[in-house]
Formats: structure tokens, C-alpha cells, sequence
């Protein structure tokens, strides 16, 4: 994997990450968990489960805003996401108020954006998408720059910003980079106002053009005459470089038309000047170098040979890449090809080839998961037609599936799903499922899978004490819990659910005489230390709902303890103590200006008190005088 030394020599350069932007047509999530995350972090390829966790967690601890961009419809239902990067899955109608964006546009660049924490940046461009065969079995080309103008800044603002509308994120920019001019090369998408093919044939008096792409018009004939009318000679020749069909065939049809431009020598098919190796699955690199008297220029991207691959006349693609400016000529062919109609795919080869994307649903939808605050938020855009009913959202940890439901009138063109808001404290099923799944009845199966974007994965709780034993434990021995060596995937994360995950072992039961009184009493003590000692609202948001062994878990733990076992003077001070701790912590947030009263979340925190033993229940004097004495209000 070629592309994988380049990439990790790109990381070793920057030195501490800020951000890793990465964007495809196809996305295999495997892939991009197993080798690409632990490039960035610098760490191991995963073995298990705990691997992928610990991926997770490094990123948070580094702060790197991971994200990747990939075609809605070109994400397959059947994969299996592990960590909790950001996978946003774009829509091309969303973006039709750009010229010649249709529902048949295809969200096609394949870039990746790197950029430090001191302010360096790095944008790479090619023909390789997010997936094994992408960095490994094809043959590809990509490049990677430094950014070092503002234009060229500017550009990537751009293109990424106008991704960021329709998918309701909110990307922060530095404000003034220090940038200082350096190579010259710029960022061509489709989202500026000048096409690829205007920004290529800048230059006067374009002689040719030479071409690598593995895709060719269906009208190359007429894609000829565009592009010499684009570049004003009409005596332009054009030299491809392509892949074929069982190694033979061109990705085209034959006709008379075709047979006048390789007659004229309008158009000529070359070898490939550097034989891919031979279990090389295809050609799939995509190279434009344009020829002028004064010097060339070499676009290195997701630009095919077809009309909307050129993403410059009626029906566009979403293409982007980088074209760099050369002094000296340049040439990118091999020797010259003999081609004849036997050379050319037949309609049926051609069908068999031809790309199938899938149909859409008449709506988008954002699904958006806060660990912070263990709530989803859920909006969306119906594009076709008038909205019906009769659609239900699936959401991991909910019980029930929730109807999707519409406004009545148009904003802008569209129709808005009327918002949904849901808290899931402590949803543990999303630690696992990072999907949400559409039904077309409220019982039947999943017609589409989508990727829930979370935020505030800092409060991700994937690991946990197994026991109420160990957790006082832990407290007791005053170890961090983020690296306490007691801990465990949470039983979701070991339950056999994905295809690397072990099942559950079972729990060992505690004997009642193993938690005693005075190791509760320490052990609680210790919590409210670390309570009164969290430096700022975060911390201490932490300590109630994030570390393992937070205080959500030990409420949870408190109240599993409680209700597997028969009424006991311990278990009462046990759900006292814990409800001290809730207490305590209540009172330190609403100090700092937050509200708990009524919030869904902190009430996860109260442990109901137990009944106490028969012979207690009537001294009820006595009760009330430990109460005071231990000040459980």
C-alpha cells in the first residue's frame, strides 16, 4: 500500500494533529477504523475490541476532529461501525442550488485534509477512494500539498462549507492563518464558480490534452467537441489513457462517429507508460495534463472522461483535485495503441459494468447523538413529491420507534420534519449501534440504515467496573479511572454483536459480607473529595456521568445491588450514601449557574431508599437519629 507509507509520512510531518478531513465516493468503514485511525494516532493496528476503544479514547485525549464525508447511497447497510468518528453521509439534491447538481449527481472527490495544531495544513488529492482497494489493489494516482496561500485556504473553506449547510454542522476555521506563498498548484471543486475545465485551459493557445481515467463518456465524440470549444482550438487533440474491461475492452461504444476522431487523430488511445502490477484490480487513476507553448498543467483528481466526471456542463458530479502549473512540458503516455471496433465495450458489457447507485428514500434526515447531554436530535428535508406519514425512525436505546412527522408548509422548496428531541440517559446501546434504521411500518424490518453524528464523545462511557466491589475499590485506592487496570468493556461492547466482539462472560457473585460498612463509608468519602476537587463545570460533569466508575455507574450498581438482594441495614446506608454523593453534586452545578431540577439525566443519579429489616422498620427514632447524625437529608 503505497498510498498508506505516503499518508503516514504526511502525518509524521505535521506533528500534532488538529484535524483529519477525509472525503469518497465508496467508504469501507473497516478499513478507515483498521488502518487509516491508527496511522493518525500513531498506534498499533487493531486485535480486539478494547483496540478500537482505545482509538476512540486517544482521539479525544488529542483533541483531532476526525471526520469523514462519503455519497449517501453508496454507503452499504451492512457495515459495522466500532469507534465514534463522524461519518457524514451527503446528499447530492441537498446541494442543488449549485448549477447542474441533480438527483443524479454523484458525491464523487476523494481528499484528505490534515492540519496541526500549530497551523500547518496539508490537502491531499486523487483518485482513490476510502476503501482496501482504493490504498491497495488498484492502480492510483494522489498527491499531497502544502497549503501555503490564502487562495488557496479560501478554497478548502469553500468546498468544505458548502458540505457543512445541508448537514448542519458547525466547522470552526482559524481566522488568520499564517500562510506565506509557496508552490503553485490550486484547489479546484465544483463548488466554485469557475469549472474544472475553465481553471485546466487557463492558458493560451492549449495544443492537447492527455488523459488517464478508467470511466469514458457514453458520447466521447461529442465530449471532443465540448472541450475544443473550451479551449478554443479546434484542432485539439486528445490522448487517453484507460483501463479496460477483462483487459481488453474500452468503456465506451463503437461508432462512426468515434472511428472520425481516431481517423483525424482527434483522439488516441495509449498505453499505459507504467504496466500496473499484475494483480492490480484496475486502472482507476485520474490524470488531465493539459499542453500549451508556455508550459502545462497537471490535475491530479476525481475528474473521469465523461461529461458529468468533468463536472463543467449541464449534469455535474461533486469532483475535486488539485492542478499544479509547470514551466517545462510535460508527458504522461505510453506508446501509441492500434484500436479497432473489436476494441470497444458491446451495450451488454457495458450494462454489466455500469454503475448502480441505489434509490433513495423522498427524504434526508440528520440524526445527531450529544453523549453529553444523552439526547438525540433529529431533522430532515422531504425532497419528493408531498410528505406522507406511514415512516418510523429507529433509534438505538429507544424502545419504541418514533414516527417521522412533517410541516405542512414549504420552507424554501422543501418540507421540514417537525424536529424530534429524545433523552436516553446512559444509553449503552449506542455505544455499540451507531446507527438509526428507517421502517415503513412500526414493526417491520429496517427499509434504510444511516449513521447517527455524535458529539461530545468525551462523555462515552465504554468501559465500566463490572462490580459494586471493585468500583469502592478503585475509590479506595484512589487509582485514575480512565486507567484503572480493573475495568472492563461494557457488556454491550462483549456481547457477540459485531464480527471481533467476545461474549459476555458471566458475572461472579459477591458474597454481602465483601462490601463492609467501613469500606462504603471511605469509599464514598473519597468520591465527595474528588467532587469538591473538579476544577471547572466539565470536570465535574465528568465525575457525575463520564469517567468509569462515575457516578451515574455507581448509582446504577447501588440500585442492581438493592434489588438483588433481600432487605439489609447496608443496603439501606448504601442507597443513603450514594444520595449524599447526588446531593452534592446537585448542589456544586447549580452553584456554577446550572439547573438540575428536572433534568432527565441527573435524575438517573437517585437511588430509591430501601426498606430496612423487620426488626428496624418500627424503630423509626433511632432511624431518624442516624439520619441526622450522618446528615442524609
Amino acid at each position: 500500500m503505497k498510498l498508506i507509507g505516503a499518508f503516514k509520512q504526511q502525518l509524521k510531518e505535521m506533528g500534532e494533529l488538529k484535524r483529519v478531513w477525509l472525503t469518497t465516493f465508496n467508504l469501507n468503514l473497516g478499513f478507515v477504523e483498521s488502518h487509516l485511525l491508527p496511522a493518525v494516532l500513531n498506534m498499533d493496528p487493531p486485535r480486539n475490541r478494547m483496540d478500537f476503544e482505545g482509538f476512540q479514547a486517544h482521539l479525544v485525549e488529542k483533541d483531532i476532529d476526525f471526520r469523514v464525508f462519503c455519497d449517501k447511497r453508496m454507503l452499504g447497510a451492512d457495515q459495522y461501525k466500532r469507534t465514534a468518528i463522524n461519518v457524514h453521509c451527503v446528499s447530492a439534491r441537498a446541494l442543488n442550488s449549485y448549477h447542474g447538481f441533480t438527483d443524479q449527481t454523484l458525491f464523487h472527490p476523494k481528499l484528505i485534509f490534515l492540519e496541526s495544531k500549530n497551523g500547518e495544513m496539508v490537502l491531499g488529492a486523487g483518485s482513490a477512494n476510502l476503501t482496501v482497494g482504493g490504498w491497495g489493489r488498484n492502480q492510483e494516482v494522489f498527491t499531497f500539498q502544502r497549503v501555503c496561500s490564502n487562495d488557496q485556504y479560501r478554497q478548502i473553506q469553500k468546498f468544505f462549507d458548502a458540505l457543512a449547510e445541508p448537514l448542519e454542522l458547525e466547522l470552526r476555521w482559524r481566522t488568520r492563518p499564517r500562510l506565506a506563498e509557496g508552490p503553485d498548484w490550486q484547489f479546484v471543486h465544483s463548488f466554485d464558480k469557475r469549472t474544472f475545465l475553465e481553471h485546466l485551459m487557463a492558458q493560451d493557445r492549449i495544443t492537447s490534452l492527455q488523459i488517464w481515467s478508467p470511466y469514458l463518456a457514453a458520447d466521447v465524440p461529442n465530449l471532443l467537441e465540448r472541450l475544443q470549444e473550451q479551449s478554443g482550438n479546434p484542432d485539439l487533440k486528445v490522448a487517453l489513457v484507460a483501463d479496460r474491461l477483462e483487459g481488453r475492452y474500452f468503456r465506451t461504444p463503437w461508432s462512426e462517429a468515434l472511428a472520425a476522431c481516431i481517423e483525424t487523430e482527434t483522439l488516441a488511445f495509449h498505453k499505459n507508460p507504467s504496466p500496473p502490477d499484475l494483480l492490480t484490480e484496475i486502472t482507476h487513476a485520474k490524470a488531465w495534463l493539459c499542453r500549451a507553448p508556455q508550459g502545462s498543467c497537471l490535475a491530479i483528481g476525481s475528474w473521469n472522461f465523461t461529461h458529468a466526471g468533468t463536472s463543467s456542463f449541464e449534469q455535474r458530479n461533486i469532483e475535486a483535485g488539485i492542478v499544479l502549473n509547470f514551466k517545462r512540458d510535460a508527458d504522461m503516455l505510453g506508446a501509441r495503441i492500434d484500436v479497432t471496433e473489436a476494441d470497444f465495450a458491446s451495450e451488454q458489457l457495458l450494462s454489466d459494468d455500469r454503475l448502480d447507485v441505489p434509490e433513495e428514500l423522498p427524504f434526508d434526515l440528520q440524526v445527531l447523538y450529544d453523549w453529553k447531554r444523552a439526547c438525540f436530535s433529529v431533522s430532515g428535508n422531504w425532497w419528493v413529491g408531498k410528505p406522507r406519514d406511514g415512516y418510523w425512525l429507529k433509534l438505538p436505546g429507544v424502545s419504541e420507534p418514533i414516527p417521522l412527522q412533517w410541516r405542512t408548509r414549504r420552507h424554501e422548496g422543501m418540507w421540514l420534519l417537525i424536529p424530534i428531541k429524545q433523552v436516553t440517559p446512559d444509553n449503552e446501546a449506542m455505544l455499540a449501534d451507531h446507527s438509526y434504521g428507517i421502517l415503513l411500518r412500526k414493526n417491520s424490518p429496517a427499509v434504510f440504515r444511516g449513521i447517527i453524528v455524535e458529539s461530545g464523545q468525551s462523555f462515552r462511557r465504554a468501559q465500566s467496573f463490572e462490580l459494586l466491589k471493585d468500583l469502592l475499590d478503585s475509590l479506595l485506592a484512589g487509582v485514575d479511572p480512565n486507567s484503572d487496570t480493573n475495568t472492563v468493556l461494557r457488556s454491550c461492547l462483549r456481547n457477540g454483536a459485531g464480527p471481533d466482539e467476545d461474549l459476555t462472560a458471566p458475572s461472579t457473585v459477591i458474597e454481602q459480607d465483601a462490601l463492609s460498612y467501613f469500606r462504603l463509608f471511605h469509599a464514598v468519602e473519597q468520591y465527595r473529595e474528588r467532587l469538591r476537587a473538579a476544577s471547572d463545570t466539565v470536570q465535574l460533569e465528568l465525575w457525575v456521568f463520564g469517567h468509569p466508575g462515575c457516578l451515574q455507574e455507581l448509582a446504577a450498581k447501588a440500585r442492581q445491588q438493592i434489588n438483588g438482594s433481600p432487605p439489609s441495614v447496608f443496603n439501606w446506608f448504601l442507597a443513603q450514601e450514594v444520595n449524599s454523593l447526588h446531593q452534592l453534586a446537585a448542589g456544586l452545578y447549580r452553584k456554577a449557574g446550572h439547573r438540575t431540577a428536572g433534568d432527565e439525566l441527573w435524575s438517573t443519579l437517585q437511588v430509591p431508599t430501601p426498606r430496612l429489616p423487620k426488626e428496624l422498620q418500627r424503630k423509626l427514632a433511632y432511624v431518624r437519629r442516624v439520619q441526622k447524625e450522618c446528615g442524609y437529608a
